[in-house]
C-alpha cells in the first residue's frame, strides 16, 4: 500500500475514534471550567456551561474544550512512523496542555468578537484555521528543535 494512504487511512481512523471519544465522555466539568474562566475575563454572566451577554449567548460544548484540537495532534503523531512511541508521548503530553491553554482564549476571543462587533462566528472560523495552524506548528517545532530531527523523510 503506498505509504501516504497508509498514512491517511490511519490519521483518519484515530481522529474518528478520538472524535467519538470526546463526544461520549463527560467533559461537563472541562467546558464549566472554560466558561468560568472566559466570563471572569470578559465580566459576563454564566450559566452551567453557557455565557450570556446582552448580544448573545454561548454554550461551551465538548467540542469547545480544546480537545478537538489535541486530537488532530494526536492523529498526526500516530499516524507517523518517527519518531519512537515515548517521543510521540512526550510530543503529545507537551502539545494538549499547550493547546488547552491556548484554546481557552481562543474561546475568549469568540465570545468577545460576539459582544463587541456581532462576529462570533467569523471569529470561530478565524481561531479554527489559526488553531490548525498551531496544531502544525507545535507538531513541526517540537520535532525540529526540541528533538533534533532535521531529516523527516521516512515519517511517512
Amino acid at each position: 500500500m503506498d505509504p501516504r494512504l497508509r498514512f491517511l487511512l490511519k490519521f483518519f481512523a484515530a481522529y474518528a475514534v478520538f472524535q467519538f471519544l470526546i463526544l461520549a465522555a463527560d467533559l461537563s466539568a472541562l467546558e464549566k471550567f472554560i466558561t468560568q474562566t472566559v466570563a471572569g475575563w470578559l465580566n459576563l454572566p454564566f450559566d452551567g456551561n453557557v455565557l450570556v451577554s446582552s448580544s448573545g449567548s454561548w454554550a461551551v460544548n465538548a467540542q469547545c474544550t480544546g480537545l478537538v484540537s489535541a486530537s488532530i495532534l494526536a492523529a498526526l503523531v500516530l499516524s507517523l512512523k518517527k519518531p519512537s512511541f515515548p517521543l510521540k508521548l512526550l510530543t503529545l503530553g507537551i502539545g494538549t496542555v499547550l493547546l488547552l491553554v491556548l484554546n481557552v482564549f481562543r474561546v475568549a476571543f469568540v465570545v468577545w468578537a460576539g459582544m463587541k462587533w456581532n462576529l462570533a462566528e467569523p471569529a470561530h472560523v478565524i481561531s479554527w484555521m489559526a488553531m490548525t495552524a498551531f496544531i502544525i506548528g507545535i507538531w513541526y517545532a517540537f520535532n525540529r528543535y526540541a528533538l533534533k530531527i532535521r531529516n523527516f523523510e521516512g515519517f511517512i
